[in-house]
């Protein structure tokens, strides 16, 4: 008898999120989020946001902590952490009213909506796919 043909292995897929976020200030800044981002003044990785890429965010209000939030994208979702800030993280989706963060919960932000974090305003949408 003849043996059986062999069985094709599945398919490869990257690791990581399948979709990346783009968030974009009226004061020139755009930040990518494809998969942890620790974003502040002069972000550092705490325990909180261990592995994230630290992306510096130019607040001449300093307004902005330090190490003011952690971003992550899960599930294909985008997730703000307040990293116990001293201006807070409030997410304003679009029709609603702002929600303040309460510190160390991730907290899902919506396509469209407003992410603050103290002064400084960002528009949250999903990144085009040619930037993924």
């Amino acid at each position: 008898a003849a043996a059986p043909p062999p069985v094709p292995a599945p398919p490869i897929r990257p690791h990581g999120p399948r979709t990346a976020w783009r968030l974009r200030s009226d004061g020139g800044h755009d930040v990518t989020v494809r998969g942890r981002v620790v974003v502040g003044r002069d972000p550092r990785a705490t325990d909180a946001a261990a592995g994230a890429e630290p992306v510096a965010i130019d607040d001449a209000a300093r307004s902005l902590s330090k190490t003011h939030a952690l971003l992550e994208v899960v599930d294909d979702r985008l997730l703000a952490t307040d990293l116990a800030s001293t201006n807070g993280v409030r997410i304003w989706p679009e029709g609603e009213d702002a929600v303040e963060l309460e510190p160390g919960r991730p907290t899902s932000v919506p396509e469209g909506a407003v992410l603050l974090l103290g002064d400084v305003a960002f528009l949250v949408n999903r990144a085009p796919d040619a930037t993924v």
